[in-house]
């Protein structure tokens, strides 16, 4: 019955033009999926996918339930929160990676169950990463809950891992059995989180060639410059206004403006992150807005966050439509090449300090 419910769950996640294609990959119905009417209501549809698993496997499956969670995340990734972490090796030996995701699941399920005994593994690959589902059970005698499933994905030969939220309890031994598999020594939260996977995986392994270098991550630079080709067609954006009602009294600084921001952010629509938020440990610096605020010696504490469906492209956006002074300072301006969007603001010798006490 709780395998039954659990299905149910799943395929709900879908929308109902997805429920054949995503059934089909993950083929476990055979023939019985040639008899389902998808023209039918998506609960009669999960009804007849859940009697016909059942038919074909009366005693289930041990990777049916996994790959169908697997299959389904994919598609809808964007609803959950991910979390970037970076592997680290101290020695400059290259770590033993692991590209195949047979090979791969063998020993993360050797190394998890060190810890756990009792769990579910599944692991696949999808756009050249590696998703790997693990799902936990709290005792010995209960089954594994949907609710628990921890979901990764991660690149091959790259130190980039990439996790959705971890409960407290299996979060140590979760992230060391990552280390010990991919063969490296430690693992970091560099404080980069969102929904886009694709943006996260680029913001973090192409952290040197973001802003205007972009163009040339994608063979956007002309290798023949003094050759006259046939010149690009212009984007509407980019397309003069003819109408001779209209005069632009500030020609010269909107070009100028429009400069530097395809200096900053580069030609390209920028990777997708929802919030970027800074704490402020600074010295208060606008007691000309609040002269009751000129006696205060100590750091102002404040968090300031920017939230929205692509927060990077609002920044740059802010900036072509003169609500925002350009160049804009370096916090923001470079916030694409840092590899993070959580970030502590503090004064230069406070901040030089804290570095100081660190490698101390």
């Amino acid at each position: 019955m709780m395998e039954r419910e659990i299905f149910r769950k799943i395929l709900g996640r879908l929308r109902k033009d997805e429920l054949r294609p995503v059934l089909q990959e993950w083929g476990h119905l055979g023939k019985r999926l040639h008899e389902i009417d998808f023209s039918h209501s998506k609960h009669s549809v999960h009804s007849y996918v859940v009697k016909g698993f059942m038919k074909n496997y009366p005693n289930g499956h041990p990777d049916a339930v996994g790959k169908l969670d697997l299959l389904c995340l994919q598609k809808h990734s964007a609803k959950r929160t991910w979390a970037v972490y970076h592997l680290k090796k101290e020695q400059d030996s290259p770590p033993n990676d692991v590209a195949d995701p047979k090979e791969f699941e063998q020993r993360l399920r050797r190394e998890l169950g060190v810890d756990f005994k009792k769990m579910e593994l599944c692991v696949l690959q999808h756009e050249k990463a590696l998703w790997v589902r693990i799902c936990i059970s709290k005792g010995s005698k209960t089954k594994p809950m949907l609710k628990n499933a921890t979901y990764c994905v991660h690149f091959p030969h790259t130190p980039v891992l990439i996790v959705t939220n971890m409960k407290a309890a299996t979060a140590e031994s979760i992230k060391q059995a990552f280390v010990n598999v991919l063969d490296y020594d430690d693992i970091q939260d560099i404080r980069l989180t969102g929904r886009c996977v694709k943006s996260l995986a680029q913001l973090s392994l192409n952290k040197y060639s973001q802003g205007s270098f972009s163009q040339y991550r994608l063979n956007q630079v002309d290798l023949q410059p003094l050759s006259h080709g046939k010149k690009r067609k212009r984007t509407e954006s980019e397309e003069s206004i003819t109408d001779p009602r209209i005069v632009f009294v500030n020609q010269k600084e909107k070009k100028q403006r429009l400069e530097i921001l395809n200096d900053t952010f580069g030609p390209n629509p920028q990777p997708t992150l929802e919030k970027i938020e800074y704490k402020l440990e600074t010295k208060f610096h606008g007691n000309h807005y609040a002269p009751g605020m000129r006696n205060h010696t100590g750091p102002f504490h404040c968090r300031v966050k920017f939230e929205g469906t692509s927060v990077i492209e609002g920044i740059k956006n802010l900036g072509k439509t003169e609500l925002a002074v350009v160049p804009l300072p370096d916090h923001l301006a470079k916030v694409h090449s840092l590899a993070k969007n959580h970030f502590v603001l503090q004064d230069k010798t406070k901040a030089n300090k804290s570095v100081q006490d660190s490698q101390t």
